[in-house]
C-alpha cells in the first residue's frame, strides 16, 4: 500500500500538511519545499544500509543511511523521524527518504511524497546530521519544484529501481539526470543500485561518482545466489 494511502495529504499544494516534528526551516518555491544545507562530499563511505535494517554498529561511521525502501515501510520514520535520530547519528550520512513519485499519480500527490523526503532531511539536518537529498522525478514537470531548496554544489542521491526497465523511463531519467547536474552542479552523486551507461558521461570528470548495491542485490551476492 502506497504512503498516500496511510499518511493525511493535501491537495494544495501552496500548503502542504506540517507535521509538529518539523522545525522552524526555509522554505523554497510554490510547494514551499524546505530548504537544505550543502554539506562536503563523503569518499569515505563504504556502504549504504536502510533505515529498516542497519548495519552493525562498529560500520555505522562509515556508512551511509538511506530511506530507499517500499513506502508502507518508511511510514514510522515519515510519522516520527526522533526515533531514528541515534541510529541517523551513528552513521556517516542520512540520505533521505524515497516516497514513491509514479506517472499516472496527482502532481499534488507527487509534490506531497517529495515534500516529505525533503522535510525528514530538514529535520535531521537541524539536529546537526550530514543530509544527503535523494532525488526522484516521474516526469520532467516534477522538476519545477524538486529543485526548489536544493543546495548547490554539493551532493545529491539517485536510485534507479524500476526506472530503467521501460525506454520512456529511461529518456525521462537521463533528461532529468542532465538538467539536475546542469542545475545543481554537485562535487558528489551517489547511486543506489545500478549505475546507468550514461551517467559518467554527463558527469565527464566534472564531479565524483559513488556507486552501491542495493540492499537486495548485497542479500543475494551473500548468499552466493
Amino acid at each position: 500500500m502506497l504512503a498516500e494511502n496511510l499518511l493525511a495529504r493535501t491537495a494544495q499544494v501552496e500548503s502542504p500538511w506540517k507535521p509538529t516534528w518539523l522545525p522552524a526551516v526555509d522554505v523554497a518555491g510554490p510547494a514551499q519545499m524546505p530548504v537544505l544545507r550543502g554539506c562536503a562530499p563523503v569518499p569515505e563511505a563504504i556502504g549504504m544500509r536502510s533505515f529498516t535494517k542497519p548495519a552493525p554498529e562498529a560500520l555505522r561511521s562509515r556508512m551511509l543511511l538511506h530511506g530507499f525502501v517500499e513506502d508502507c515501510r518508511l511510514i514510522p520514520l515519515i510519522r516520527d523521524p526522533g526515533r531514528y535520530l541515534q541510529l541517523a547519528a551513528e552513521h556517516l550520512a542520512v540520505v533521505t527518504p524515497d516516497l514513491s513519485m509514479r506517472p499516472g499519480m496527482p502532481q499534488h500527490e507527487r509534490v506531497h511524497s517529495a515534500w516529505l523526503n525533503r522535510a525528514v532531511g530538514a529535520f535531521f539536518q537541524d539536529r546537526g546530521l550530514t543530509v544527503i537529498p535523494s532525488i526522484r522525478w516521474a516526469s520532467l514537470e516534477d522538476l519545477e519544484f524538486i529543485l526548489d531548496g536544493l543546495p548547490l554544489k554539493s551532493m545529491m542521491a539517485v536510485s534507479c529501481q524500476s526506472i530503467l526497465t521501460h525506454h520512456e523511463g529511461r529518456l525521462v531519467f537521463e533528461q532529468g539526470m542532465r538538467t539536475l547536474l546542469e542545475r545543481l552542479r554537485p562535487q558528489q552523486v551517489i547511486v543506489y543500485g545500478s549505475m546507468p551507461t550514461v551517467i559518467p558521461a554527463m558527469v565527464a570528470g566534472s564531479c565524483m561518482v559513488s556507486v552501491f548495491p542495493t540492499d537486495i542485490h548485497r542479500a543475494f551476492k551473500i548468499r552466493g545466489c
